[in-house]
């Protein structure tokens, strides 16, 4: 099934609450380093924390509690998620990042009394010096390396910062009350049969247009309703193929379509989002999206 075009109504601006949300951040930010600093205090260096020695584990769960507050005050607040507010974001965790490293020079160089080494003395000595410790056994000095391994600590901590903003900018949003929507899946229908290996079990052929064209005339019977406004019929072809009870079937499909309704808490407008998806659960990749608007009486009707 080829995707359908967007015939939602043209995005308005929302207002910008950015300073908000990067206070937000800027607070969470604080609260996590401190808390990261303590644990070094007693041994546990989580920045240090590293997947297969190249996934920085630590830093990117750090990033994700350091950028919580960003990512809570754009849903809170309804600011929509922008490049602009992205790129800020990733910004503040990186100066955030750079601070984190200038304090650790200024509490450890306290020792050395009137005559410390400079900032990018000791951040080069440190950075050569990094190890890592495998069952116990702690290797050797990394040297020049531990410029990739800084970056990749650096890159994690950004990337985990972004996660919040980037939930809240998967949402559907609501421009004219600028606020996010609520969603639930309340449909779905397989369009293809199970995949095979080496086409052992595989459905026939005509089996498989079959399930298709039936799929086909559901969807052509959901549109119409939504697009008549016809509550009882939009109901009803919803119901034909719930997501609870299909979802097994459905995920485990070569290609499946899935229904949601999104409905904004302030002016109960809604849509009718349909999604089209090709492989199964793990592989699934999304082609096509159509997005109806629905009234408010008409979303109102849907969930009584």
């Amino acid at each position: 099934m080829s995707a359908s075009i967007d015939i939602a109504a043209p995005a308005k601006v929302s207002p910008s609450n950015l300073p908000l949300v990067l206070f937000a951040g800027a607070v969470t930010t604080v609260l996590t380093l401190a808390g990261v600093y303590q644990l070094e205090l007693h041994g546990i260096a989580v920045m240090g924390w590293y997947a297969h020695y190249i996934v920085p584990a630590g830093a990117i769960c750090a990033g994700l509690l350091a950028g919580s507050g960003a990512g809570i005050a754009c849903w809170k607040s309804g600011t929509r998620v922008t490049k602009t507010t992205l790129f800020a974001t990733g910004a503040l965790m990186a100066c955030a990042w750079a601070a984190a490293r200038y304090l650790e020079y200024k509490v450890a160089v306290a020792q050395y009394g009137d005559d410390p080494p400079s900032f990018l003395v000791f951040f080069d000595y440190y950075t050569r010096s990094i190890t890592f410790e495998e069952h116990g056994k702690v290797g050797s000095p990394v040297g020049f390396l531990g410029y990739g391994v800084r970056l990749l600590e650096l890159a994690g901590f950004v990337a985990g910062g972004l996660v919040g903003p980037g939930i809240a900018s998967a949402r559907r949003y609501c421009d004219e009350c600028s606020r996010y929507m609520r969603s639930k899946r309340v449909s779905t229908l397989a369009i293809a049969g199970k995949p095979t290996l080496f086409g052992i079990g595989k459905m026939p052929a005509h089996e498989e247009e079959a399930l298709a064209t039936d799929g086909q005339r559901w969807l052509e019977r959901v549109i119409t309703a939504a697009a008549g406004s016809d509550a009882a019929a939009l109901d009803y072809a919803l119901g034909e193929h719930p997501y609870g009870a299909e979802a097994k079937r459905a995920l485990a499909a070569a290609g499946r379509v899935e229904v949601a309704v999104a409905r904004c808490p302030g002016c109960g407008r809604g849509e009718l989002i349909i999604s089209h998806f090709a492989g199964t659960t793990r592989k699934a990749k999304r082609v096509g999206q159509t997005v109806i608007p629905l009234a408010p009486g008409l979303v109102q009707a849907l969930r009584s």
